[in-house]
């Protein structure tokens, strides 16, 4: 029988360079073993909820990075009463105090505002993830009584700009998800976060840089 001795080695314990090896050969370690966009999705259904956008559970999708046609999407109903008000009053803020974002003021006529607020226009709002692709497939329904027509002669021409303006403080928001996540994948891809969990569960690594995971299984 024979038996070798391995000297093993926490990350702040290798050379300058096997630290890079080590960084370069386990770049996508943070983000191939457990869901690493979860912050992410969570921060933004709470950023969502205060601006009258429920997003359904298990509703987001995404594709990422580098890729033509990545992108993300979203699943919701939205309740048109407080999205208006949300985005007028910047009710996000509540969550996220920092965050801007660059919103067209609603271009609708304030009148036929006033009657969706009111109650007497009834919105049904939602999103939904198209079957191909990344990108927010907008659902806008309106219902109200015909005798309006002739106090506003011109409420589907309103209601027109109110959609457009829905659909691109959506777009908006969608871009702020992609972002967000791409944000989150650079970092949990860099060297920083990488040391941050490899000290943090206190891996070990050859001389050389490779994990040592296999060796000490062999070991027990």
């Amino acid at each position: 029988m024979k038996s070798i001795s391995i000297n093993l080695y926490s990350i702040e314990e290798l050379s300058k360079e096997a630290k890079e090896l080590a960084f370069e050969k386990y770049q996508y370690f943070n983000v191939e073993f457990w869901n690493w966009y979860n912050t992410q999705y969570e921060d933004f259904t709470e950023i969502a909820k205060t601006i009258g956008i429920d997003i359904h559970e298990d509703g987001i999708y995404f594709s990422g990075f580098w890729s033509q046609g990545d992108g993300s999407t979203f699943k919701s109903r939205i309740d048109a009463e407080k999205f208006i008000e949300g985005i007028k009053q910047g009710k996000w803020k509540e969550f996220a105090p920092t965050l801007e974002f660059d919103f067209a003021p609603c271009p609708c006529d304030k009148r036929v505002i006033a009657l969706i607020l009111n109650g007497t226009i009834d919105c049904s709002w939602h999103t939904d993830t198209p079957n191909r692709g990344y990108w927010l497939d907008f659902t806008l329904d309106y219902y109200w009584s015909s005798v309006y027509k002739r106090d506003f002669p011109n409420i589907d021409r309103e209601l027109e700009k109110l959609d457009g303006w829905v659909q691109e403080i959506l777009n908006i928001l969608n871009r702020h998800l992609y972002k967000s996540l791409e944000q989150e994948y650079e970092y949990q891809t860099s060297p920083e976060a990488l040391k941050e969990t490899f000290i943090a569960n206190e891996y070990l690594f050859t001389e050389d840089g490779k994990m040592a995971d296999r060796l000490l299984n062999l070991a027990v």
